[in-house]
């Protein structure tokens, strides 16, 4: 009997991610073998927390660079759309204000959500769990969900998806996530110059 490489990474996957067969039967659908469907299991990932922000005046963004834009308590601050479309970005835990917010973003299906917290000063507990019914799914206080279910147990916050150009133009005091493109169009460091 051979067995593929494929079945052999989402077993592995599974023993990996502590995932029992009863849940998994549960909670995952299978959807056809292609390009995704080998990952159709969960792959936990951790969010980014408390990501490093810069002032609007501080950054080179380009006008048109489109941005995920949140405001809480009358503080505004926002997420390169782009910067989120790696794994490893695509659920950010953040404080904005005094509010706790979680900024996930499934580049798979291009959807964005907002969830927030009653728990002041504790951040949503939100990971990326992996791809299940054909979009990203979320791990929420350790239950998985998909990306679009009704059933995450958090009470979702408003968001603006526009250009930085308006966003900007709208909330001049805000603060805005770059990841890895602060070295491209975040504050320019001086060098130090060695005699």
């Amino acid at each position: 009997m051979k067995i593929s490489t494929r079945v052999l990474f989402v077993l592995g996957l599974f023993v990996a991610a502590g995932c029992d067969e009863q849940q998994a039967q549960q909670d995952l659908k299978p959807i056809p073998l292609g390009m995704m469907g080998a990952l159709n299991t969960p792959f936990i990932t951790p969010p980014v927390i408390a990501p490093i922000t810069f002032r609007a005046d501080e950054v080179t963004l380009p006008d048109e660079q489109i941005v995920i834009g949140v405001v809480q308590g009358g503080h505004a601050r926002c997420y390169v759309k782009d910067v989120m479309r790696p794994i490893a970005s695509h659920v950010v835990n953040d404080t904005v204000g005094i509010t706790p917010v979680s900024i996930t973003f499934c580049d798979e299906r291009d959807c964005v959500r907002v969830f927030t917290t009653d728990k002041e000063g504790q951040l949503p507990d939100v990971k990326v769990g992996g791809f299940m019914n054909d979009e990203m799914a979320l791990m929420v206080n350790g239950r998985m969900y998909s990306q679009s279910s009704k059933d995450i147990p958090l009470p979702e916050a408003e968001y603006e998806l526009t250009k930085w150009g308006d966003w900007k133009a709208k909330y001049p005091e805000t603060r805005v996530f770059l990841g890895y493109m602060e070295e491209e169009h975040g504050p320019k460091k001086e060098t130090p110059v060695t005699p």
